[in-house]
């Protein structure tokens, strides 16, 4: 499944899809804002598939935003994760971010060979509930570029330095990874243009209890292919839910 244009041909490649279709009707069905995107530019998108007569037909994407109208519905199951809450990895509370380089030292990052920690500052701390149900705080590294040929991932950790165990991806602390298969056929290029990677972390910091915390620390820990990921940049903002 890494490669595009044979993906398709993969039984799992249909498992999968079906399995993301199923969490996203799951995620719009726990409420509030989580519902489908209602830009107009994006709901008219249209992509060109091939019928079983090989005739070209074209979809659009408000029309595959309902699962019901296409025909079918996904059985209902069980979802514990939804109240689930790991365990945080330290005990000390906030870790000393007095003692790690601020983010502009540590970034442009000409090569991720090994875990870096380093401070940043938030656009806001202390914000209501109403505050956080308009707006999410997202962690973002711009700039991400890796040699796509080969299996790239970083992990991303909050409140803890480069010492952490990066093996457990069970605790609060770990906010999520980044992860590229190989893509590799004919014509191919391997430097693709600098991506931007975010994380939501709003819920992330009330976990740690960080949320009236300015300023946070951050570790990202490299997993493969580390010599050819480079980072341009990373920043917390607020954007609109």
């Amino acid at each position: 499944m890494g490669n595009f244009y044979s993906a398709g041909l993969d039984p799992v490649f249909y498992c999968h899809h079906g399995n993301m279709d199923r969490m996203w009707n799951e995620r719009k069905q726990i409420g509030g804002k989580r519902r489908d995107l209602t830009y107009k530019d994006w709901l008219n998108l249209e992509f060109f598939f091939y019928d079983e007569n090989c005739n070209p037909w074209r979809v659009r994407v408000r029309d595959c935003l309902d699962s019901k109208k296409m025909g079918y519905d996904y059985a209902p199951m069980p979802t514990p994760w939804r109240n689930f809450k790991p365990t945080r990895k330290t005990t000390t509370g906030k870790v000393n971010t007095g003692s790690l380089p601020p983010v502009s030292q540590v970034f442009p990052l000409a090569k991720l060979d090994k875990a870096i920690s380093f401070s940043i500052n938030r656009p806001d701390s202390s914000r209501t509930q109403k505050e956080k149900n308009e707006q999410k705080e997202i962690l973002t590294f711009n700039g991400v570029k890796y040699d796509d040929r080969e299996y790239i991932r970083f992990d991303v950790f909050l409140n803890a330095d480069k010492t952490v165990n990066a093996n457990e991806l069970d605790k609060v602390e770990f906010s999520g990874s980044y992860t590229s298969l190989p893509h590799v056929h004919a014509n191919h290029n391997s430097s693709p243009e600098g991506i931007s990677f975010q994380l939501a972390i709003t819920e992330l910091l009330e976990d740690i209890g960080l949320e009236d915390e300015d300023t946070i620390a951050v570790t990202v820990v490299p997993k493969a292919g580390a010599e050819t990921i480079s980072i341009e940049g990373a920043e917390i903002k607020l954007v609109a839910c």
